[in-house]
């Protein structure tokens, strides 16, 4: 049964809805390791032969984003606890991620609210070392290796490295899986179509971008008559926002870039990136950029993305799906107007490549050594991800909740009517984003396909670390990013000069930026063996359950 907790405030209702895990007993192995027992079958026989109703296992599990008008024992969750044979508790987690993490924590402190199955974010790190070292935790890998297929086959089909999977593969053991992993590719480039069409142009170098950008800003695309509307924009100091000058040259700032020589240098610190910054503040000088990029006086999503006065934005994906409110307010708006995207531009080299998204993810999901049937809480976490399953735990019933017309989702039921059924209860828990995500339709499905294909080149380039915890980058990074962010927007701005890259380089070593390469490069190293062991673990345990 669903239950209402307060972020922080655990009340005795909470405790005691907690104080019971699954109830199956644990049998022990010879030398004391725990021998998980099969999950019951909904059904048995009697000893006359007659169907009876085996007993339901009883789990306890927290859900990060439960909609605040989901009712107790929703169609959803029945559905989920007829298919397993489970006895649901949910406990919905606060959305703010500091009185989540605080709820968490006081959950796994004290053994009487540990729940079976515990959602938390990367801010838990620390805490996640503790909860492994004192044995709160179970080792997910062979329970992963038995009834994982649905896992398992997915993250190797997104990534064929399967690198979500490594991401918490710890020496041949695995405490936690990640949850929220972005589809390979998850930001494009977004031009006016119907723009380029009166301009009669087609971009494929950032000459070509820049030159639209040039038009849409000093030849009045919108015929209206007024000098009102503006090259590429984007919210305040948005660095991402200004990837398609940056990717033409091979780069970001903000990632780490793999050398000839197989070393590995923030991308911030690279000659090219000077380079790509040159362009970018000419740009702005020239007009070509929009200055909201500095003041930030208008939001990107609900004013600048809406008005529809801008050329082009590099932003998220989803934001080109038919379901996007912003999208269908922005066609009201300007009827006959429309957002398509725009492959990535090929720079002075000829390199083109759209952004690649970090694979290891970030919130994660683990079972607890409260847990008395393991077993049965990795059968619903891989459950949660079969395709056909998924989209009815996130969209509903068909035909009820909603319909397909050409290839995109037509809502049937209010909002309040969804909440209220349990229709995204499991959401960010294991999300399927292929396909099967039939909320951004087939048109917003293609996109991410052909940006994931765009994404290749950048991200053989890209070096992502799979420990975001590193003690010299912990040191240094707030200030490091700091001179980072106050020089490039300087230098963007005109304030200063693009000869300061130089002298933000020496500086960004000397203030600590030598002593976090030099661990960047260590954990890369360390991280590129790891890999190789992971592949050969997976070929041996895992390969044989996909589909």
């Amino acid at each position: 049964m669903l239950r209402k907790v307060l972020a922080v405030l655990l009340t005795i209702t909470l405790i005691l809805s907690l104080a019971a895990g699954c109830s199956k007993p644990v049998d022990e192995k010879p030398g004391g390791d725990k021998q998980e027992s099969t999950p019951k079958p909904t059904q048995g026989s009697s000893e006359g032969g007659d169907p009876v109703q085996k007993e339901r296992v009883p789990i306890t599990i927290t859900l990060p984003s439960v909609p605040s008008g989901t009712q107790p024992d929703s169609y959803i969750e029945k559905l989920v606890e007829d298919k397993f044979n489970i006895d649901l508790n949910v406990i919905p987690l606060p959305s703010n991620s500091d009185d989540r993490k605080t709820q968490i924590n006081l959950m796994m402190t004290d053994e009487k609210l540990r729940p079976d199955i515990i959602y938390f974010g990367s801010s838990s790190a620390k805490e996640y070392e503790e909860w492994k070292a004192n044995g709160l935790l179970v080792d997910l890998y062979p329970l992963l290796a038995k009834h994982g297929s649905n896992i398992v086959s997915y993250y190797k089909k997104v990534d064929n490295d399967a690198s979500a999977l490594f991401s918490t593969w710890e020496n041949g053991k695995m405490y936690r899986l990640i949850t929220d992993v972005s589809e390979p590719g998850s930001t494009t480039t977004v031009v006016r179509k119907d723009w380029l069409d009166k301009f009669g142009m087609e971009i494929e170098t950032l000459e070509d971008y820049m030159e639209y950008l040039r038009k849409c800003v000093y030849e009045d695309p919108d015929g209206n008559g007024q000098n009102d509307t503006v090259g590429l924009t984007g919210g305040k100091e948005d660095m991402m926002a200004l990837y398609p000058f940056y990717s033409a040259y091979g780069v970001y700032p903000e990632e780490w870039i793999i050398q000839e020589d197989g070393s590995i240098k923030y991308g911030a610190v690279l000659p090219e990136t000077k380079e790509a910054l040159r362009v970018i503040s000419e740009a702005y000088k020239e007009g070509l950029i929009d200055p909201n990029l500095i003041s930030g006086a208008k939001s990107f999503t609900d004013e600048l993305f809406v008005e529809g006065k801008a050329a082009s934005f590099h932003t998220w994906a989803f934001f080109l799906t038919p379901s996007f409110a912003p999208l269908h307010d922005f066609q009201v708006k300007n009827p006959g107007a429309e957002y398509i995207r725009q492959r990535p531009v090929k720079g002075p080299d000829g390199f083109a490549s759209d952004r690649p998204s970090d694979p290891f993810g970030s919130g994660y999901v683990a079972i607890t050594s409260k847990c008395k049937d393991p077993e049965v809480a990795m059968q619903l976490l891989d459950g949660l991800m079969e395709p056909e399953f998924s989209i009815l735990i996130k969209n509903g019933e068909e035909g009820i909740d909603y319909v397909m017309e050409n290839g995109e989702i037509k809502l049937l039921t209010s909002k309040e009517e969804r909440d209220a059924k349990g229709i995204r209860m499991f959401a960010l828990l294991l999300e399927r984003k292929d396909e099967y995500n039939i909320e951004i339709g087939e048109k917003g499905n293609a996109n991410f396909a052909d940006q994931q294909q765009h994404a290749l080149p950048l991200r053989a380039k890209f070096a992502f670390l799979r420990d975001k915890v590193r003690p010299k980058n912990n040191e240094y990074q707030a200030n490091l990013n700091t001179l980072y962010k106050t020089t490039f927007w300087s230098i963007i701005a005109g304030e200063l000069p693009i000869d300061a890259f130089d002298q933000f380089v020496e500086e960004w070593y000397a203030q600590g930026g030598a002593e976090v390469e030099q661990e960047a490069n260590e954990y890369w190293a360390k991280q590129k063996i790891e890999m190789d062991e992971f592949k050969a673990a997976f070929d041996r345990d895992l390969a044989k359950l996909l589909k």
